[in-house]
């Protein structure tokens, strides 16, 4: 497998641990309302401050699955790139 392939696949796979997660049962998606509801420094902000969190949290908790806080970090990362590049009209390339 490709590693485009596989990174598609992790994001996929995390996404739904940020995304679909259990125990946030409202109507919205808690990463709409806050891009809905801060400026676009601020949701930049929370988007860096979650992968510092989920990356520094990695190894300290102990889960079933030890790449679970790995891959949300990575989500928010992901999220982070889209945002900058959509707000700078950039391309990664």
């Amino acid at each position: 497998m490709h590693l485009n392939e596989r990174l598609r696949e992790i994001l996929s796979r995390a996404e739904d641990l940020v995304d679909k997660s259990t125990h946030y049962k409202g109507k919205v998606e808690t990463i709409e309302y806050m891009r809905d509801k801060m400026t676009p420094e601020q949701f930049k902000g929370y988007l860096i401050g979650n992968v510092y969190k989920y990356l520094d949290r990695h190894n300290k908790k102990q889960v079933d699955n030890p790449y679970e806080d790995l891959n949300k970090g990575f989500v928010y990362y992901v999220w982070l790139l889209d945002t900058m590049i959509s707000s700078e009209g950039k391309h990664i390339c």
